[in-house]
């Protein structure tokens, strides 16, 4: 992860490489490869299985309902944005 301030930098100077730069997001569905048998690879709502994920403590970020968007967000830590390559 880099910091918003890095990716915003590395956008401005047109580093090598600034268009590998992704911000995480949230959507209502993901692709699960985390639960075991059938579920796995699935395609699912994230409604489904985030809340009790959350109380089982399995996120290593912080995960909060907005009830004013009407959805989950990742709490700001100032390192949402993700630089991804291919090795």
């Amino acid at each position: 992860f880099i910091s918003a301030e890095e990716s915003e930098r590395m956008w401005e100077e047109k580093v090598l490489g600034h268009d590998y730069v992704v911000m995480l997001v949230m959507g209502p569905w993901f692709r699960d490869e985390f639960s075991n048998g059938d579920l796995f690879g699935k395609l699912r709502p994230l409604s489904a299985v985030l809340p009790g994920w959350l109380e089982e403590g399995m996120c290593v970020q912080d995960i909060v309902w907005d009830e004013d968007l009407g959805e989950y967000r990742l709490e700001p830590d100032g390192r949402r944005d993700a630089f991804v390559a291919l090795a």
